[in-house]
């Protein structure tokens, strides 16, 4: 092909590319790249627009006190419902002011904090895995073993030693 021809194709190829050296290696990658530049030349973009949301101070403010809330006392299980009463907005509001300023969502942030307290004390600590348990939030150990498990892959029990034998 013909670099005038790729031109007329709108393809703006700068002429560097298009004479490389002739061995195979550089025959491919040259392939694979007007195949790309093929295609991102065919997306119709002008239809796309980003979604943007912009939140006020006192919205930001709200996800704040939530977070700090939720990592001040592990032990406690505060609902998005009751934090959302009691900052005055809805329940669903309040959960999109936190995944926008965090991230993550609501109950996803509190699970990765309450796991993350738990694998450093295990790590750090002598306690037993079912006064760790009751520290993060968990009724019974039961629930903290399956609930680790699942997020770490082994029992609270094993993470402890594999981190002990580091």
């Amino acid at each position: 092909m013909e670099f005038e021809s790729l031109i007329e194709w709108g393809l703006e190829i700068p002429r560097d590319y298009y004479y490389l050296k002739e061995d195979f290696g550089t025959k491919i990658i040259y392939i694979k790249c007007m195949e790309l530049v093929e295609y991102l030349n065919r997306i119709d973009c002008k239809g796309t627009q980003l979604k943007r949301t912009y939140y006020t101070l006192s919205q930001v403010e709200i996800a704040k006190k939530t977070k700090e809330i939720l990592t001040s006392d592990l032990t406690t299980r505060f609902t998005a419902k009751e934090l959302a009463v009691r900052f005055g907005v809805s329940e669903t509001s309040l959960k999109n002011y936190f995944r926008s300023v965090y991230g993550y969502g609501y109950s996803e942030f509190q699970q990765k904090i309450r796991m993350d307290t738990a694998a450093g004390l295990l790590k750090d600590t002598n306690k037993k895995i079912a006064e760790i348990a009751y520290e993060v939030g968990f009724s019974t150990q039961a629930k903290f073993g399956a609930m680790f498990k699942k997020c770490y892959g082994v029992t609270p029990l094993e993470y402890r030693r594999q981190a002990r034998l580091i």
